[in-house]
């Protein structure tokens, strides 16, 4: 027990240390998004942190008991996520330094001897940000600059998680458009030049569908059948679809759209007249022009008792 009690120390001590580490690399990565491997110390303090909260599980629920025991496998796995979320995703350093505070009050909440808040010397601190937060939002607002982001309810109290998406975009016309991946700028294209062939083929296969089946569906033409399904799976898939499917299905829908101009088309051109000559009779022809079709209306070579020759 005693061993187990030294090591629980050591643990919470390093936890810490490496919280109070995080927090000053944020402080130092820049205003501006982070770029690839700016943030590799960060993820090494966060990653001695995880270790320290593994080993703390055991020791804690030994010294301690369960509740303790539970706390630091929760904050071990909040820990993992952030970890994982700042490795393949941009960071402002505000949202850092927000983020690993937030861990470490967690911290603090189940380790009272490393609660800082308490210093009385340090003031309310959380008071002070709260207040230069506000104060930033109106600037920001008067002067309309700045970017509005929208934030979906935490799931369990964990932000970092794949599932609590701000908003839902399309594939990788990323969340990061400022993106120095060209890898991820040359995928986009390529799902792009994928999506418009599949809806060109999908069309394709529409058209011969009714060339096959000249009858249709319900007295209507096959491709129309199609195009309207295709479009609203287009929709549906493009709000509800995993990249990179919602992309597909956008372009696909999309393509398939297009063919609805055709059928509006025929739907509104009126039908050709045509007249039938009584049977035994001689007929001739001549043709009225009006405003917008051209009728043939047959007269008879013979009338009456006059003949109209050569």
């Amino acid at each position: 027990m005693q061993k187990e009690k030294y090591y629980l120390e050591f643990n919470r001590d390093e936890i810490f240390k490496n919280f109070i580490a995080s927090e000053g690399h944020f402080r130092n990565i820049g205003i501006s998004k982070d770029k690839a491997g700016f943030l590799n110390c960060i993820v090494k303090h966060l990653g001695d942190a995880e270790s320290h909260l593994d080993e703390a599980i055991s020791h804690a629920l030994i010294v301690e008991g369960e509740e303790s025991s539970n706390k630091f496998y929760e904050l071990r796995d909040k820990v993992k996520d952030f970890r994982k979320w700042i490795q393949s995703s941009p960071i402002t350093r505000d949202e850092g330094i927000k983020e690993i505070r937030k861990l470490r009050r967690e911290f603090e909440s189940f380790n009272e001897a490393y609660d800082i808040s308490k210093c009385e010397a340090c003031g309310p601190i959380d008071e002070v940000l709260k207040e230069m937060e506000n104060i930033l939002t109106k600037v920001k607002k008067s002067n309309k600059i700045g970017e509005t982001k929208l934030k979906n309810d935490i799931k369990e109290d964990n932000p970092y998680s794949k599932n609590n998406n701000p908003q839902k975009t399309l594939y990788s016309i990323h969340n990061n458009k400022n993106s120095d991946n060209k890898l991820d700028n040359l995928k986009d294209v390529g799902m792009i030049y994928g999506g418009e062939q599949l809806g060109y083929g999908a069309l394709k296969a529409l058209l011969w569908a009714d060339a096959t089946y000249p009858t249709g569906f319900l007295g209507q033409k096959i491709s129309l059948w199609g195009d309207l399904i295709g479009a609203g799976v287009g929709i549906y898939g493009g709000l509800k679809f995993d990249e990179p499917w919602d992309l597909v299905a956008a372009l696909v829908g999309g393509y398939l759209t297009t063919d609805l101009w055709r059928h509006l088309e025929t739907m509104l051109t009126p039908p050709a007249v045509t007249y039938t000559t009584p049977a035994g009779q001689q007929t001739g022809s001549v043709t009225y022009v009006t405003q917008n079709s051209v009728a043939v209306k047959p007269i008879p070579l013979s009338t009456g008792r006059y003949r109209v020759t050569g």
